[in-house]
């Protein structure tokens, strides 16, 4: 139904309703909390009770009370004065001592004792009124004596609101007491920051196997689960091949690993560093990476850091000077330096973990390299297939901020 609708089949059987209870003489606010339970939720559901219902009942409210203004006469209030604070105060004492004790019998506490009194001894204000005016008796004298009665207990609302708001503020006077049952632990989360580097290996040989898709894809599952979960912690993706360089997350995606440009079963080349574009990019210089780590990560603010490394070969390129020296096959100097990388880049109280891909069970010669590395570096290594990189790195990643 749309608004109107709903406002339309609410005012008719509003006033069906209200003309059967002023056939059997009942008042209109009876009819009216009546309709109510027939056209909500828990009767026929015809009305939902949106914005705009809860919007109007607001209003009629405000317009009530403006009328209990204008019915207000300030002489009046003088002469009745007496009788509606003595009658309004002995009845609010009489009611809250009366339920308090009747509370206590029942076995409350002091404390649910007092508040269950203190709701006991105020009446509504809205509804005496409109019963009032409903038999036009607003102005009759037990009328107006009511009407000071009422506001009596209404200053003595107040009253007792600020008396309860300090009350709790203090909490020195509420006690609460726990047992363990009432504590149920339904999450937990680390609080302390981390500083992640993930470098990536892009080197030829990451395109079998599917090894490149699933590193790409737990960059982005990082960079997601990050973002959402844990903003305090950051995330630099760093790709090496025959150099190193920080990667763009959004430009994750379209990355591929370098093809191969040279066939050759050995190569051994120096050349100047500024002239690497002109070198073949499918070695791999995991020492440039670990240099570039470091430096971001040194810019970086979290309480702890990490470098994960996720490669499927031994180095077979890195930085000497001003030069790059390509190896290959890899050679011990290339694996010496490397090394000497990575345990600078401990130094910096960054805990390396290297994620070896070991689909190719021909070619395994290499991770001894991997082993080398993870002593000297007093690191973490794992050995899984390109499939279980996703599982190991967030398991890692997520033990590490323990």
């Amino acid at each position: 139904m749309s608004v109107f609708q709903e406002m339309a089949a609410l005012l008719a059987i509003a006033s069906a309703i209200g003309l059967v209870g002023i056939a059997l003489r009942q008042p209109l606010i009876v009819s009216f909390i009546a309709v109510g339970i027939l056209v909500g939720p828990s009767g026929f559901g015809i009305v939902s009770g949106g914005i705009v219902i809860e919007t109007l009942a607001r209003l009629g409210i405000a317009l009530l009370l403006f009328l209990v203004g204008l019915k207000l006469d300030i002489g009046l209030i003088r002469r009745f004065g007496r009788v509606a604070l003595a009658t309004g105060l002995g009845q609010v004492a009489f009611t809250s001592i009366g339920g308090l004790l009747i509370c206590l019998a029942l076995g409350m506490g002091a404390v649910e004792a007092l508040y269950v009194a203190v709701a006991l001894t105020f009446s509504s204000t809205i509804i005496i009124v409109k019963l009032l005016s409903d038999k036009r008796e607003i102005d009759a004298l037990h009328g107006r004596i009511a009407l000071g009665f009422l506001i009596v207990q209404d200053v003595a609302v107040v009253l007792a609101m600020m008396a309860i708001g300090t009350h709790g503020a203090a909490g020195a006077a509420c006690p609460l007491f726990l047992a363990q049952a009432d504590i149920d632990r339904y999450a937990a989360e680390c609080t302390d920051s981390s500083s992640v580097a993930l470098l990536v290996d892009m080197s030829y040989s990451m395109s079998n196997f599917g090894r490149f898709y699933h590193a790409k894809r737990i960059a982005l599952a990082m960079d997601a689960l990050i973002r959402q979960r844990f903003p305090e912690d950051s995330l630099d993706l760093i790709g090496f091949y025959t150099r190193a360089e920080p990667i763009r997350i959004d430009r994750l995606p379209l990355l591929m690993p370098r093809p191969v440009s040279l066939t050759d079963k050995k190569l051994s080349l120096r050349l100047p560093l500024d002239d690497a574009d002109r070198a073949p990019q499918h070695l791999t210089n995991l020492q440039m990476a670990f240099d570039l780590a470091g430096r971001t990560l040194a810019e970086r603010h979290g309480r702890k850091k990490h470098a994960f490394i996720v490669l499927d070969g031994e180095p077979t390129a890195f930085v000497d000077g001003a030069d790059l020296v390509l190896r290959y096959p890899a050679d011990e100097q290339t694996a010496a330096a490397t090394l000497q990388s990575a345990q600078a880049l401990a130094r910096q109280d960054v805990q390396l973990t290297t994620f070896a891909l070991i689909d190719d069970y021909y070619y395994m010669d290499w991770v001894a390299f991997v082993d080398r590395m993870t002593r000297a570096t007093r690191g973490v290594s794992f050995y899984c297939g390109s499939d279980q990189l996703p599982r190991c790195v967030l398991e890692s990643y997520i033990a590490g901020k323990r």
